[in-house]
């Protein structure tokens, strides 16, 4: 995969670490974002935007090869926001997600939910 990104895709070694980085740097930075949506939204409708977020940054990512073929600058600003908003939806999965569950999830399958 390694040799795909930085011989087929010519990213260097910097592009494709700052990429991976890009998600978890973005997670803590959104987390205090969710509170305040929360105020704004129901919790089921602030994880429901979450998991679509996250679904685009995934397919936005997945795309991103076929970018390659515009420039090789495209390609990194797709890779980077495909990432980024992977991160940004992050957050409210993976901090509230439980919590959401724990609260609305009926007693006896709990577990399975989780």
């Amino acid at each position: 995969f390694e040799n795909y990104l930085t011989k087929d895709l010519q990213l260097t070694t910097k592009d494709v670490g700052t990429i991976n980085a890009m998600e978890y740097i973005v997670l803590p930075l959104a987390s205090p974002l969710i509170p305040w949506l929360l105020r704004c939204w129901q919790v089921k409708h602030v994880l429901l935007v979450c998991l679509v977020g996250n679904m685009l940054g995934v397919f936005m990512l997945a795309l991103a090869p076929m970018a390659h073929e515009k420039s090789e600058a495209t390609l990194r600003a797709v890779m980077l926001v495909s990432r980024t908003v992977s991160g940004l939806c992050h957050a409210g999965i993976a901090v509230y997600g439980s919590v959401w569950v724990d609260m609305y999830a009926p007693k006896e399958s709990a577990a399975s939910w989780l």
